[in-house]
């Protein structure tokens, strides 16, 4: 029931954003300032100290980080370079989140699009023993010198 809510929740938003009838504060701005803030804590730094790496004031800081104004791409991405997290980081989970993806070369894109598939037909497990054996073959590969074979069992008769 909370899935269909937030999948709901999500719906609204898309349709008031190309609208262009969306408001701040909304969820959006408060995710992305709640997130902006737990990455400024996590590095230590002061609003103060932000402001000062970003040469923006720390009130611009402060209305970001309570979802009173919105951020623009570049914004963004000085926030995640100063703060050493990945732009998609800063989307909150409860919103969009599933439908933003980081930047990714086209081969990322690519494996995570199968990924995708695959988690949604449950075959995670098989999959994974699949991608063991790859690293494995691709360790040996690159590091012939270096190489140990995974554990496995002593034979039994």
């Amino acid at each position: 029931m909370a899935k269909r809510k937030n999948l709901e929740k999500q719906v609204e938003f898309i349709h008031l954003l190309k609208a262009n009838k969306l408001t701040t504060p909304n969820d959006f701005t408060i995710g992305v300032g709640n997130l902006i803030r737990q990455a400024r804590e996590d590095n230590g730094m002061s609003q103060s100290e932000l402001a000062k790496a970003l040469n923006r004031r720390q009130g611009t800081i402060s209305d970001i980080e309570n979802g009173k104004s919105e951020i623009g791409i570049l914004t963004l991405v000085q926030f995640a370079v100063e703060l050493q997290k990945p732009i998609s980081y800063f989307f909150p989970d409860s919103l969009l989140k599933e439908f933003i993806t980081d930047v990714k070369s086209p081969f990322q894109h690519k494996m995570l699009e199968i990924a995708q598939r695959i988690e949604m037909y449950g075959e995670n497990e098989f999959i994974l023993k699949i991608l063991d054996v790859l690293e494995d073959r691709f360790d040996k590969y690159m590091n012939p010198e270096n190489y140990e074979p995974p554990y496995e069992e002593d034979d039994k008769e």
